[in-house]
C-alpha cells in the first residue's frame, strides 16, 4: 500500500503537521497543495519524504514554483493545484471541464480551507481542506490518500481527532 499525505494552506503553521506527519504508519509522499510553498519546502527537508507541491495565491514572492503539477505515482495520474486561479471558491466547474477533458486519476486542490471530495467520472476531486485554519471543520483537516496493489485508489478526509 503507497500511502499519501495530502495538505494545504498551513499557513507558516507547521508545528502541528509535523507531529501528524510522526503519528502517521507507513507515509510515502506528502503532497501540499499551496500556501506556503516554504513550509511544503521545510517539511521536505526535515522528513526526507518525497514532496510535491504547487503555488498558491499567498505564494506571489514564488514566481519559478507552478500553479499546477501533474505527479504520476503507482500508474495513477495525480494534478495538484490550489485552485485559486480557476475560482474554486466560486464554482468547481472549471476543476470538472478538466477532469473530463484530461481523464486526471485525482484531482486536488486547495484555498477554500473546506474539504470537499467528490467524482466527477471517474476523476476524484479532493480539497483536504486546511491544516492550519480549517473554515467548515472545528478541526485542521488534511487527506490519506492510499493506492493498493491492484492500483486501485482510496481516499478519506481526516481531522486531528482520527488515531493513525
Amino acid at each position: 500500500m503507497y500511502k499519501i499525505l495530502v495538505v494545504s494552506d498551513t499557513h507558516g503553521k507547521i508545528g502541528p503537521l509535523m507531529d501528524l506527519i510522526d503519528r502517521i504508519k507507513d507515509l510515502n509522499h506528502i503532497f501540499h497543495l499551496g500556501d506556503l510553498v516554504g513550509d511544503a519546502e521545510d517539511i521536505e527537508a526535515v522528513t526526507k519524504l518525497p514532496v510535491d507541491y504547487v503555488a498558491g495565491n499567498c505564494d506571489f514572492y514564488e514566481s519559478e514554483i507552478s500553479e499546477n503539477k501533474v505527479v504520476a505515482i503507482k500508474g495513477k495520474r495525480f494534478l495538484l493545484t490550489h485552485g485559486h486561479n480557476l475560482g474554486v471558491k466560486y464554482s468547481l466547474k472549471k476543476l470538472r471541464a478538466i477532469a473530463r477533458r484530461e481523464k486526471y486519476d485525482c484531482i486536488f486542490f486547495g484555498h477554500t480551507h473546506q474539504t470537499f471530495l467528490d467524482y466527477e467520472g471517474k476523476t476524484l476531486i479532493l480539497n483536504p481542506g486546511s491544516i492550519s485554519l480549517p473554515r467548515n471543520s472545528d478541526f485542521p483537516t488534511y487527506a490519506i490518500i492510499q493506492i493498493d496493489d491492484k492500483a486501485c485508489i482510496h481516499a478519506t478526509l481526516n481531522d486531528f481527532k482520527k488515531n493513525f
